[in-house]
């Protein structure tokens, strides 16, 4: 078989405003009865949100079986949903595909419950405004030397003007992308795959090493090349 390889390249895919939602739950090893959790990250620009739904357990989380996910879009109902078949063989995890779409400034609240009617769980959220801009990004390659070997690494620098007065969360995507073009000898023609890796290294992150940025947000990460 004949390879080419086009190009790798690292694409940065984008930066996202999310909330975050905290709710403290009394806890006790000794008398501690399951409880119904749920799990998203949700995009509000993607139709393929996954809800995962799981048990709490004294050593590890157990699988929900029979449940629906009901999702409220300003109040009105715009999807009820069953979990969708397991991915693979001994893979249980309950998992449920949101399809809508959700715009900033909607109030979104998802509940699960279970068949048996013993469980309910819930989240509301407000969509948020979209981060007013990114001003710059800045790349430069930095040698980094990790168990005695030296590797060359793409250090990104990103500023962003972020909304007065709010509290915000943001998501950074590191996307790098590398295409092959290979030559198939039962077709006759040749096939392009592109594979994706999503790993960076963000202990120089500002935000996560206690710094204390002004009202230019600084996010800073590095990517193998």
């Amino acid at each position: 078989m004949r390879t080419r390889i086009y190009y790798p390249f690292i694409q940065f895919i984008a930066l996202l405003t999310t909330v975050s939602c905290e709710n403290e739950l009394p806890f006790s090893v000794k008398d501690n009865p399951p409880k119904l959790v749920m799990n998203a990250l949700i995009n509000a620009d993607s139709l393929t949100n996954v809800l995962y739904l799981n048990f709490t357990g004294r050593g590890y989380a157990t699988h929900a079986e029979k449940a629906t996910v009901e999702v409220r879009v300003n109040g009105q109902l715009s999807e009820s949903l069953r979990p969708l078949p397991p991915q693979a063989e001994g893979d249980m995890q309950c998992r449920f595909n949101i399809s809508g779409k959700f715009s900033p400034g909607d109030v979104v609240r998802i509940d699960a419950l279970t068949d048996d009617g013993q469980y309910h769980a819930w989240a509301e959220v407000t969509v948020p405004q979209r981060p007013n801009e990114i001003t710059d990004i800045d790349t430069v390659t930095v040698p980094l030397t990790q168990y005695y070997y030296t590797q060359n690494y793409l250090r990104y620098k990103i500023n962003i003007k972020d909304r007065p007065n709010e509290n915000n969360f943001y998501r950074l995507i590191m996307d790098k992308q590398m295409t092959v073009k290979d030559y198939n000898n039962e077709i006759g023609e040749y096939v392009t795959q592109t594979t994706h890796r999503y790993h960076f290294i963000s202990r120089e992150d500002v935000v996560l090493t206690d710094s204390l940025p002004t009202a230019m947000t600084k996010i800073m990460a590095c990517s193998t090349l």
